[in-house]
C-alpha cells in the first residue's frame, strides 16, 4: 500500500479498536466484529496449535490475516507464531510472491508453501501438519468455491482432506472488503493499485476494463474504486 509503511505496522488491539471506532459505517463495524468473534470462537475451541490460515496475498486473505493476527495477539501475545499455508501455482504474478513473503515476516507466520493443484496441496499440508483442524479462509459467498458452501463454517467436502473450513468474511461484499482494508490501514499487494480487481493465474488475469480511466488506454483506477462488486472478476478467465 503506497501510503503505508508496513514496517511500522502495529497489531495492537487498542489501535484496532480506535480505528474501528473511526469508521463511518455501523454495518461494516458490525461485520468486522462478527468476524473477530468467529475467529475468537475457533481459537477458544481449537487453540493456536490446531488452527491455520490459508494466505495467498489476495485482498480477502490479507484482510483476514490482519483480523486473525489481532485476535492471536490479544489472546496469546504479539510474538506468537501463526500456522499458515500458501497454495502456490506455477503461474503466479511476480509481484505477489515477495508480498506474501514480506507479510509472512511482518505477521509472524509459520508459512508452508505448497506447489500445485489445491486438493493435492491440501493433502500434502494435512500430511505435514496432521494436528491442524481448523483452516481460516478468505472465501466469500460470491466466490466460485463459496457459492457451493452452505455456511461460513463447515467441514471439507467428501473426498477432500478433512479441515474445518472457517470463512469469517463469508457474508461480506467486495466493497465491504475494500472499505475495511482502507479504513483499518491494512497493507495490500500493489497489483490492486494497477487495475487488477481480482488475482488469479497470471496468464488468465488481465486488468479490469471497468477500472480504466476515461480517455486513457493504459491508465487504471485502483481496485478499491470499483463500486459494482459484480464486476470484481471481470478481469478473470471464467473458463
Amino acid at each position: 500500500m503506497k501510503k503505508n509503511d508496513i514496517n511500522q505496522l502495529e497489531d495492537s488491539f487498542a489501535k484496532f479498536v480506535m480505528l474501528l471506532s473511526s469508521l463511518h459505517s455501523k454495518e461494516l463495524s458490525t461485520k468486522i466484529m462478527d468476524a473477530i468473534l468467529t475467529i475468537d470462537g475457533i481459537l477458544d475451541k481449537y487453540g493456536i496449535e490446531k488452527t491455520a490460515i490459508a494466505f495467498n496475498g489476495g485482498k480477502d486473505s490479507t484482510l483476514l490475516l490482519h483480523l486473525f493476527r489481532i485476535c492471536v495477539t490479544k489472546k496469546f501475545g504479539p510474538d506468537t507464531q501463526i500456522n499458515a499455508f500458501f497454495i502456490r501455482s506455477n503461474d503466479e504474478f511476480t509481484d505477489l510472491i515477495p508480498f506474501v513473503h514480506k507479510m509472512a515476516s511482518i505477521y509472524k507466520l509459520n508459512l508452508k508453501e505448497l506447489p500445485g493443484q489445491m486438493q493435492h496441496s491440501l493433502a500434502q499440508y494435512k500430511e505435514q501438519q496432521p494436528h491442524i483442524v481448523a483452516a481460516l479462509m478468505g472465501t466469500r459467498s460470491t466466490d466460485p468455491i463459496g457459492k457451493y458452501m452452505r455456511s461460513k463454517i463447515q467441514w471439507s467436502d467428501k473426498g477432500w482432506p478433512q479441515f474445518l473450513r472457517v470463512c469469517p468474511l463469508f457474508d461480506w461484499s467486495y466493497c465491504d472488503v475494500w472499505k475495511a482494508i482502507r479504513g483499518l490501514s491494512i497493507p495490500y499487494c500493489n497489483l490492486y493499485d494497477k487495475g487488477y480487481s481480482s488475482l488469479g493465474e497470471c496468464s488468465k488475469t488481465t486488468k479490469n476494463p471497468a477500472l480504466i480511466i476515461e480517455g486513457s488506454e493504459h491508465r487504471y483506477k485502483p481496485a478499491s474504486s470499483l463500486n459494482d462488486g459484480n464486476l470484481e472478476r471481470a478481469n478473470r478467465d471464467q473458463a
